[in-house]
């Protein structure tokens, strides 16, 4: 009887194991039922766990979730989209950029609305649903003839605007929302805390506020400073949550989006170009920011860590480039170079106690020299002119699917900035864990 039972609880473990192993099955959580309670002459509620539901199904129940939702938004309603919508959702966007093609559900998708199914097709859904909007000096190719086709250079990206217009226009209110803010801090004195609003100004503390970027950066969120005298970092990252509240409709379009999607056409932002250009990170202006306080020690472990909100001074912005020429020069001397000389040190060192491929002396100079980067004595970091621009591989996603191989560059102004990022990667992980 033993071995009997035993059986029976291997198999059922089989079992469970080929379903859950299985990508045509899916399992949703079964509709609890209200059974009568005879004891209490009340109810009770009586979950029924989970259920296998063939993908096919599943798929079909999104597809015609996804279908009522658009059907609503062309009437007008406002639509929350359910998490079974989005992949879906997403899809038909990227279907609509020429960066992917048509599949089954796509098909009946847009057949429902009397769209091809393809390319064109699916933009003009996008428009009819009102998610995407054409520009108003366009107006004229909305007026199409029914039995007229419609090609891509009739409808081409270069006059959409991907967004909902409701929600251009929240972009805006934002923006300028965001602009009268720092108009306040700039001309404020004394920040007195209903103009704070919990956040904690480092204006005083933080003087100096690097941007470091390439020549094309477009969007700029992320900036570091670094006091030599207490050995703390301060990274800070552009801050939203004051210019997009929760359940808003611009929350609601970067949750569709999950990621900025960049094609041959136009790139896909999960917000709006005018709004990342207006919360950017100003050099001219003061800037909410999510900041991390690091204090490191000589070896760049991290020793005490805290996220808050903050008010940080307009930025410096500095590309790569000049970074590395500034390591590198020792013909003057200023606050900047010894703040981002100090820092640099710490980089390199924590980068050489990791073991990875760092621009250290031996990666700097190897291979037929041309100057790098070594550590004195006294902790600090000596460059050596010459360049040390050397890159590795790293493999990232496609909006297709698949992976493509992309050059990354190991100066030290590159691992510099890496370092700062990961730095503040590993204080906000800590602190949500706590």
């Amino acid at each position: 009887l033993c071995d009997i039972r035993i059986s029976t609880q291997l198999a059922r473990r089989m079992a469970a194991g080929q379903l859950l192993a299985n990508e045509r099955v899916l399992f949703k959580r079964a509709v609890p039922t209200l059974v009568p309670d005879s004891s209490s002459d009340g109810w009770h509620l009586v979950a029924s766990g989970f259920k296998c539901m063939p993908r096919a199904q599943a798929n079909s129940r999104a597809e015609l979730s996804l279908l009522q939702s658009l059907q609503k938004i062309s009437r007008g309603e406002r639509v929350s989209f359910a998490a079974s919508e989005l992949p879906l959702l997403a899809d038909l966007e990227l279907l609509a950029m020429g960066i992917s093609s048509s599949s089954p559900s796509l098909a009946r998708l847009l057949e429902a609305f009397n769209h091809s199914a393809d390319t064109i097709g699916a933009r003009l859904l996008l428009l009819d649903a009102g998610l995407w909007v054409q520009d108003d000096e366009d107006d004229d190719l909305e007026e199409a003839d029914g039995d007229t086709a419609i090609d891509a250079e009739q409808l081409p990206l270069s006059i959409i605007e991907p967004f909902p217009k409701v929600a251009l226009a929240e972009a805006s209110d934002v923006a300028a929302g965001m602009h009268q803010r720092r108009l306040r801090y700039a001309h404020t004195d004394h920040l007195n805390e209903d103009v704070l609003s919990g956040r904690v100004d480092l204006r005083e503390i933080c003087p100096r506020a690097y941007a470091i970027d390439g020549p094309n950066t477009e969007f700029r969120d992320d900036a570091i400073s670094y006091d030599i005298d207490s050995n703390t970092l301060y990274v800070h990252i552009a801050d939203l949550t004051s210019a997009i509240s929760a359940g808003s409709l611009l929350d609601e379009v970067a949750r569709l989006r999950l990621q900025s999607i960049y094609a041959s056409s136009i790139p896909l932002h999960m917000l709006p170009p005018s709004l990342l250009r207006s919360i950017s990170l100003s050099d001219t202006l003061p800037n909410e920011c999510l900041t991390a306080v690091i204090k490191l020690d000589v070896f760049g472990r991290v020793q005490q860590k805290k996220l808050i909100r903050t008010i940080i001074p307009p930025v410096r912005l500095i590309e790569y480039d000049e970074v590395d020429s500034l390591l590198l020069s020792s013909d003057f001397d200023s606050p900047v170079h010894r703040e981002l000389k100090a820092f640099g040190a710490i980089t390199l060192r924590r980068a050489e106690s990791k073991k990875v491929d760092a621009p250290s002396p031996q990666t700097l100079n190897g291979g037929g020299g041309g100057g790098g980067a070594s550590s004195r004595r006294d902790g600090s970091m000596a460059f050596t002119a010459g360049g040390g621009r050397r890159a590795s591989m790293q493999w990232k996603g496609t909006s297709s699917g698949g992976l493509a191989p992309r050059p990354v560059l190991k100066t030290p102004a590159n691992v510099l900035v890496n370092e700062a990022l990961g730095i503040f990667s590993y204080a906000a992980r800590s602190m949500a864990k706590h």
